[in-house]
């Protein structure tokens, strides 16, 4: 497969300001971005693409939810999200944190999950907790690759679209490495930290059953007795850990199966919306747009 055909990139880098530093690389396939902002940031969307993600945190602290999980990320963490999952990163204390985020085209990274590791590349994306803590000395080797891409793409010397893919390809491999060296450590010492285990068990528990019980309807009172917790309190902490709030992480659950029906079956929209939890088809169309800022006539006609 030819990654090289994208010879035009964009590369900026601001100085810094009160609201952070930030460097960023596109080019056709890959995604780079540097940014150092205020602890209190947080992404105002809620998402899911079709793109591969990588988010490495250097210094600071934040929640980051993927799918019904929720971690507690310190310095040293790599998560790793797979295309489609949905995934938000909220604040965890007040102070500033300084991340890397890269995204890599779906068509490219599974090119290379067929091409490296026997196919096992993958499972750095697909495993329920897609997440590694590094060590002093790992950290201090992928924060050289991370550099070593940086200048690549400010300087534009011969090749070096190149150079960018064969480091991205290194740093996957070595990614790999590790989290099939000692995969368990490493996942269960980033996943809960001191007090807030409770916290993120609890929201852990009530997103579980959310997204499995996407299609009934949920009221707070029903969600607090069921989990033994004051609705208020609930409320407060799903946003807090998850980004979202208890209605929003429901509706992106609804609409998610609902785009699956829309790829697999010839099914009536109307139909569909009452399969995944709407009982108004007018009401179903419109968080659909909010969502994926298309119809669900047009988001079906998209994937022919």
């Amino acid at each position: 497969m030819d990654t090289n055909n994208a010879k035009n990139s964009q590369t900026y880098e601001f100085p810094p300001s009160p609201y952070g530093t930030y460097f960023e690389l596109k080019t056709n396939h890959f995604q780079l971005e540097e940014a150092t902002r205020s602890g209190s940031f947080d992404m105002k969307y809620r998402h899911y693409h079709s793109t591969y993600e990588i988010y490495y945190l250097l210094e600071g602290s934040r929640y980051y939810f993927i799918d019904r999980n929720s971690f507690f990320v310190q310095p040293g963490s790599l998560v790793f999200i797979g295309k489609n999952r949905i995934h938000k990163t909220s604040p965890a204390e007040q102070h500033f944190h300084h991340r890397f985020l890269i995204e890599i085209e779906e068509a490219v990274m599974e090119h290379w999950f067929d091409e490296m590791a026997d196919g096992r590349l993958s499972t750095l994306f697909t495993d329920e907790m897609s997440i590694l803590t590094l060590t002093a000395s790992e950290q201090t080797i992928l924060n050289a690759k991370l550099n070593e891409i940086k200048e690549e793409a400010k300087a534009q010397k011969e090749l070096y679209q190149e150079m960018i893919e064969y480091l991205f390809r290194e740093m996957l491999l070595f990614s790999f490495r590790i989290k099939s060296k000692n995969n368990a450590t490493r996942i269960s010492s980033a996943t809960f930290q001191g007090a807030e285990t409770e916290k993120i068990r609890t929201v852990n528990r009530v997103a579980g059953f959310l997204a499995d019980h996407y299609r009934e309807a949920h009221s707070l009172d029903e969600l607090s007795s069921l989990f033994f917790t004051n609705k208020y309190y609930l409320t407060r902490i799903f946003k807090q850990v998850t980004g979202f709030t208890i209605c929003e992480y429901l509706h992106i659950q609804r609409i998610q199966k609902a785009q699956e029906f829309l790829r697999t079956s010839l099914l009536p929209i109307t139909e569909i919306a009452l399969l995944v939890g709407f009982e108004n088809v007018s009401y179903f169309e419109k968080i659909f747009r909010r969502y994926c800022t298309q119809s669900p006539r047009d988001y079906r006609i998209s994937q022919k």
